[in-house]
């Protein structure tokens, strides 16, 4: 009713004070209730008796089919870096402001010991005023760094501070100036100091694959390339193969945009979005070898070889080449999620799906990670968690037709019809009817409209 998800959202959205829940693991607790509800009930033992309230709410919101989110736990040593916000005036500009983000989240995943989320879900909230504290608890991070640029005269002025979740005060800030044409050189200044600041060590050097880059376009082309990369449909293919190429045209020696085309490539032929032949499979070699020999040790042009050893069959090389990407970063969400496919070839279930939850703990914003994550739930036959997981992907992209399938398949397994009906109508508006429909009429015992529906499937009507 109206009148309930009103008190929901109000009890929700109320200030409260937080402790932090303890650590049980890295990766997602089972779900509760309703989103921040969950991250309330896990935190907090003894509170006033609106607490007792809001459970009361959203039990009853979860009774009427409200979606639960799985929310990772937080780890010791872990920290959020938000969108740094564009204050120059100059929306041109939010290219550059998102690189320094961008510049702090590759950093920062590479300090042994940090649990840091991946850009996917950080820029989920991008743009989105809420507080601290609840982004931490969606994030599963003790602490959240965020900051700005600005411009002052002919400088860009980027300021940044580290907050304690918790707690809500500074820990660290930093201020930094440089002129537009320094701007690589003022994201690695930013990364450094907050490396430092987190508890680890600044570089001094460059280890980062996007940093390679000679120029801010070449450095632009391959983000544009990565985001559509991540959508896992034609038209995100196509348009990562686009920018990937842009960025090597501006850049021939950018090894992480070689890497990202051959990634392009193999998960295009997997989900057949590419010409299935050899010219495909040889451009995949072909740009993981240019990689190779531009960026050996970088952690993105290792893991694209991991990607061809598993697409050529060879998954013990396969396995060894992911661990050695995640020595060198272990906060790759890919490189876990890659190792989750490497186990579930060797027959591995439970080290598959643990390496799924890792992926999804450190990506929990992407709907990519939580329908991955649904598919692996789904292959040890653990059907209702893969709903929640696969309903939650559909919550962040609606029309993610895999999630949609699956869901679809595994309540007609699970005898629920009349939840499958409703996917299979979604699905059915998204690429039309299919054998989901077949499958249906034919658990409801419509034998007729089964055949018919293969007939006119089959282009005999």
């Amino acid at each position: 009713p109206a009148e309930l998800d009103e008190l929901a959202e109000r009890l929700m959205s109320a200030p409260r004070p937080l402790r932090r829940r303890p650590v049980v693991a890295q990766m997602p607790q089972q779900p509760g209730a309703d989103p921040k509800a969950e991250v309330a009930s896990s935190r907090v033992r003894r509170w006033t008796i609106a607490v007792v309230g809001l459970v009361a709410v959203t039990a009853a919101v979860w009774a009427v089919g409200r979606l639960v989110r799985p929310v990772p736990a937080t780890p010791a040593g872990s920290v959020a870096v938000l969108p740094f916000v564009n204050l120059t005036g100059d929306p041109e500009l939010e290219y550059l402001v998102d690189g320094v983000t961008d510049a702090l989240i590759a950093q920062l995943s590479l300090v042994q010991g940090l649990r840091v989320p991946a850009q996917t879900s950080s820029f989920h909230f991008k743009g989105r005023a809420m507080d601290v504290r609840a982004i931490a608890d969606s994030l599963g991070t003790e602490q959240v760094l965020e900051g700005s640029m600005r411009r002052d005269g002919a400088n860009l002025i980027v300021t940044s501070q580290l907050i304690d979740a918790e707690t809500g005060y500074h820990l660290w800030t930093g201020l930094f100036d440089a002129p537009p044409e320094d701007f690589l050189s003022l994201q690695g200044q930013v990364a450094d100091s907050v490396v430092v600041a987190v508890g680890g060590h600044g570089s001094g050097e460059d280890p980062v694959g996007w940093r390679l880059a000679s120029s801010t376009g070449a450095w632009r082309d391959y983000q544009r390339a990565r985001h559509w990369w991540m959508k896992r449909s034609q038209m995100g293919t196509d348009s990562a193969i686009h920018y990937f190429r842009q960025a090597i045209e501006r850049d021939s020696l950018y090894a992480v945009a070689w890497a990202g085309l051959a990634d392009t490539y193999i998960t295009g032929l997997y989900w057949k979005h590419l010409p299935n032949d050899s010219a495909s499979h040889q451009t995949a070699r072909d740009a993981a070898r240019q990689a190779a020999a531009l960026g050996p040790n970088l952690p993105e042009v290792i893991l694209t070889q991991a990607r061809i050893d598993f697409e050529e069959r060879r998954f013990d090389d396969a396995e060894a080449t992911v661990q050695q990407a995640l020595r060198v970063n272990p906060n790759a969400a890919d490189a876990h999620q890659v190792l989750s496919e490497v186990y579930r070839k060797q027959g591995l279930q439970d080290e598959s799906l643990d390496a799924a939850r890792r992926a999804y703990s450190l990506d929990p914003m992407s709907p990519f990670r939580s329908a991955f994550l649904g598919n692996i739930l789904n292959s040890n036959l653990m059907l209702e968690d893969a709903i929640i997981h696969w309903s939650y992907a559909l919550e962040l992209e609606p029309e993610h037709t895999g999630a949609l399938g699956l869901k679809s398949w595994a309540l007609l397994c699970l005898g629920r019809l009349e939840e499958a009906r409703a996917v299979n109508e979604r699905l059915a508006e998204l690429r039309g009817r299919s054998d989901h429909d077949v499958q249906l009429l034919y658990y409801e015992r419509d034998y007729a409209g089964a055949l018919a529906l293969v007939d006119s499937l089959r282009g005999l009507e």
